[in-house]
C-alpha cells in the first residue's frame, strides 16, 4: 500500500533544495590565450604606436632592443608581461637563447642570456624601413613606387641602397594590403561622374581615417586626401609658388600664367604633388640646361 500524506505541518526553513547561481571563476588561461591570439594578428595598430615595434615579413611584431630584434613567444599567467625571444632563436647555424620580457607598454623588464648572434644595425635599419612602408601601405592608397621614394627621401643615404627593388616593394605592399585587418580594412566607395561626354565608373578605396576627400580625374585613380595633406602639401605649396610668381615676375601674363599653375597645383593629389617636387628638385640641381635666356628674359 502506498504511503499517503495525511497532513503538512509547518514550513521547510532549510534551503537545500534552492539552487544557486553558478559562479563561473574567469579562466587565466584562457584570457591568456585570447590575448597572445590578438597580439599575434598581422598589422594591429598597436604595432605603429611604438618605434621599438617593427614588422616581420608577415606582418607580426618584431621587438627591437639594443641592436637585436626579438620575436614575440607568449605571456605570462596574468596576461601583463610578453615574453619574446631572440629571432635567432630556433635558427639552423646561430641558436641564440636570449630572451627579453616587456609589460604591455613595451617597457623591457628583464632580460636574460647572452646573444650569441652577432648584433646587425643594418638590418635593423632595413626592417625599419620596410615596416614603415607597410605602414603607409595600410594607410593610403599611394602606389607602391610612390612609398619607396618616400622612404628613400626620408632615410639615410648609406641605408637606401638596402632597399629592395621598385617589383620586390610591389609584392611587399600587395601582401600588405590583401592580409590587413577587417580593422584596417579600406572602404570601397563607387563614384560616377560625366568626363567628355563620356560616363566614367571607377572605385577607389577611401581608409577608415580620411576625413576629406574631393573630385577625381580619370588620369589619377585611387585619388585620396587627408587634412593634413591638403594643408602640407596641397594649398600651402601652392599658395607659396603662387606667391614666389607674383613676387619675382614684372610681367602681367606671366603673373596670370602662375595663378593658373597654382590652380592646377592645388588639384593634384598628394601623392603626384610628391612626385612632382622630387623631379623638379632633381632637375634644378642638375647641370642640363633648361630654359635659354634670351635678351634678358628666360
Amino acid at each position: 500500500m502506498e504511503d499517503e500524506v495525511l497532513s503538512v505541518i509547518g514550513e521547510h526553513t532549510c534551503d537545500q533544495f534552492v539552487e544557486e547561481p553558478v559562479q563561473v571563476k574567469p579562466d587565466k588561461t584562457i584570457k591568456r590565450k585570447a590575448a597572445e591570439d590578438l597580439f599575434r594578428i598581422p598589422y594591429q595598430q598597436e604595432m605603429f604606436e611604438t618605434e621599438n615595434i617593427l614588422l616581420s615579413k608577415r606582418g607580426r611584431p618584431k621587438f627591437h632592443h639594443n641592436g637585436f630584434l626579438y620575436c614575440f613567444e607568449k605571456m605570462n599567467s596574468d596576461g601583463d608581461i610578453r615574453f619574446w625571444k631572440c629571432e635567432f632563436f630556433n635558427s639552423k647555424h646561430v641558436k641564440c637563447r636570449a630572451r627579453l620580457h616587456t609589460d604591455l607598454e613595451h617597457n623591457v623588464v628583464r632580460e636574460m642570456g647572452v646573444h650569441i648572434c652577432p648584433s646587425d644595425e643594418e638590418n635593423v635599419e632595413l626592417q625599419r624601413m620596410i615596416s614603415e612602408i607597410k605602414r603607409r601601405a595600410l594607410e593610403t592608397s599611394e602606389p607602391a613606387s610612390v612609398l619607396r621614394e618616400y622612404t628613400i627621401q626620408s632615410s639615410p643615404a648609406e641605408l637606401v641602397s638596402l632597399l629592395p627593388s621598385k617589383d620586390a616593394v610591389r609584392k611587399i605592399v600587395q601582401r600588405v594590403r590583401k592580409d590587413r585587418p577587417p580593422s584596417m580594412a579600406a572602404k570601397t566607395c563607387k563614384f560616377e561622374q560625366v568626363y567628355g561626354g563620356e560616363e566614367i565608373k571607377d572605385e577607389r578605396y577611401i581608409p577608415e581615417n580620411v576625413e576629406e576627400h574631393d573630385y577625381e580625374q580619370p588620369n589619377f585613380p585611387r585619388r585620396i586626401v587627408k587634412k593634413h595633406d591638403i594643408y602640407n602639401v596641397g594649398s600651402t605649396s601652392a599658395e607659396e609658388f603662387e606667391s614666389a610668381i607674383r613676387t619675382s615676375t614684372l610681367n602681367a601674363e606671366a603673373d596670370a600664367f602662375g595663378a593658373h599653375v597654382a590652380d592646377f597645383l592645388r588639384n593634384l593629389s598628394p601623392s603626384c604633388m610628391y612626385r612632382m617636387k622630387i623631379k623638379f628638385e632633381r632637375l634644378m640641381q642638375s647641370s642640363m640646361p633648361r630654359i635659354e635666356e634670351i635678351e634678358g628674359k628666360y
